[in-house]
């Protein structure tokens, strides 16, 4: 990387350890900065505009990079010409989250996003980014075609509380693996990546009363 990348990529890195920690209200420019190893107090905004031009440079980061990964997999479930199971559709939906369980630094990546995305200034931005993403389109399309026995006008938020879910429970899955002081010990890696499919399964599948 030239000098000026790893000027943007000092300060991604800063921010994203930040938010996942404060959330973003939480952070200032001046912490980021100094987290960063920047002297020069407008790195900031040479490199992305402002505070808010960050996040939403983060959250694309996030959704686009997760997305490509959910997009292969869920292709190569079909390339047999079969139909996958539902959890196994689902397991698949899920692995870029599960993917960055493994690095603290991409544990700190899900954290942060989480929090990001739970701020009401940045659910439009997020919503919109991912009626683009042809991983996440192809998930809704496929699940859906399992939730028959699901009343039609609860399909959808079924998969919007599911990917709500299953987002919330991996990053506080990877907040209590990084906590010097967990309340609980956390799953091992192999447990929690089959349990959260089971659950998510059920949700979708759940008897409408």
């Amino acid at each position: 990387m030239t000098g000026p990348q790893l000027g943007r990529e000092a300060i991604i890195e800063a921010a994203t350890a930040l938010f996942a920690e404060r959330g973003v209200d939480g952070v200032s420019l001046g912490d980021i900065h100094r987290a960063s190893g920047h002297r020069n107090r407008s790195a900031t905004a040479y490199h992305f505009g402002g505070k808010e031009d960050l996040v939403k440079e983060l959250i694309t980061q996030v959704v686009e990079a997760h997305d490509a990964v959910r997009l292969e997999r869920i292709r190569a479930l079909y390339d047999d010409g079969g139909r996958p199971a539902l959890r196994t559709l689902v397991t698949a939906s899920l692995s870029p989250l599960l993917d960055d369980m493994t690095e603290r630094p991409l544990r700190l990546r899900l954290r942060m996003f989480a929090n990001v995305i739970a701020d009401e200034r940045y659910m439009g931005l997020t919503q919109d980014l991912m009626k683009e993403l042809p991983g996440l389109s192809l998930s809704t399309t496929r699940i859906l075609e399992h939730l028959d026995a699901v009343p039609a006008e609860l399909r959808q938020e079924r998969i919007v509380l599911a990917t709500s879910f299953g987002l919330r429970t991996v990053a506080d899955q990877a907040r209590l693996m990084d906590s010097r002081e967990p309340t609980r010990a956390p799953l091992d890696l192999e447990t929690f990546g089959a349990q959260l499919p089971l659950l998510l399964e059920a949700l979708l599948l759940a008897p409408a009363v």
